[in-house]
């Protein structure tokens, strides 16, 4: 994103020309966090099927913890990084 190359001072193409394996690592933890998100819009879509359909306790607080146990440490980490100014 801009706001992490701006935070960073340097584009992930500069990375790569100095560090080919930063560049890496980068890029594989770019991918993760695309499967993270992937991952808990399936569990929730799943969790509101099974669970909030049907107005079981259970899903309530299982889409609160999950959706916190991501989205909190996201804010946390993005936040100082500038997303939000």
């Amino acid at each position: 994103m801009d706001y992490h190359e701006e935070f960073i001072g340097t584009t992930l193409e500069e990375i790569s020309a100095h560090n080919p394996n930063l560049d890496i690592l980068a890029r594989i933890f770019i991918r993760l966090a695309g499967v993270l998100f992937i991952s808990v819009w399936i569990l929730l879509i799943a969790v509101i099927h099974y669970g909030l359909r049907k107005a079981e306790r259970w899903a309530w607080w299982t889409t609160l913890i999950g959706m916190g146990t991501v989205n909190v440490p996201m804010v946390a980490v993005t936040r100082p990084v500038g997303a939000f100014a």
